[in-house]
């Protein structure tokens, strides 16, 4: 899993430097040339990808990979510090968001924790019963022999009663 992740990054490093090779030159002079060396030595040599100057970059075929590399290469390197400023104070309203969130799980957990066993064990039992209740019922019929066999059976057993009941 790890191995798959970095192989796609390596590909997305790829993609990334040849955008980078097609910027206008003051974009890509405000990206540090060790960056840039970081991203050719560890891209993936087999991998090729040709940017197509025809059309923007919206519309290129690019890996989301990619577009989280660009966007923290923008925010990074590429913005104004007013734009700088405007993604801090997104990213920190997300942030906080996931933190409120995390927190109101955990408090849930404190205050409700058999609760939430509770329902998940009455869904298990729940689903268990629905999958009983679909099953067929498989009723066993005697067969002819056993059949007659008991009934032959059941006359002795009456002639028994009433032969005691005359002595």
């Amino acid at each position: 899993m790890v191995q798959e992740k970095k192989a796609m990054y390596c590909k997305a490093l790829v993609e990334l430097n040849e955008i980078i090779k097609h910027m206008q030159p003051e974009l890509k002079n405000k990206i540090p040339k060790e960056i840039q060396e970081e991203f050719e030595e560890n891209m993936d040599k087999e991998y090729t990808f040709t940017y197509d100057e025809n059309i923007s970059l919206k519309e290129q075929n690019i890996m989301p990979e990619t577009q989280g590399l660009l966007s923290v290469l923008y925010s990074n390197y590429l913005c104004s510090e007013e734009e700088k400023k405007k993604w801090q104070e997104y990213d920190n309203f997300y942030k906080q968001k996931q933190y409120e969130q995390k927190q109101s799980e955990i408090e849930k957990k404190e205050l409700f924790p058999k609760s939430i066993e509770n329902k998940k064990k009455e869904q298990k039992t729940n689903a268990e019963e629905k999958v009983i209740s679909q099953e067929l019922v498989i009723v066993k019929e005697k067969n002819i022999f056993l059949k007659i066999f008991d009934k032959i059976k059941s006359w002795f057993s009456k002639n028994k009663k009433r032969y005691r009941r005359w002595k």
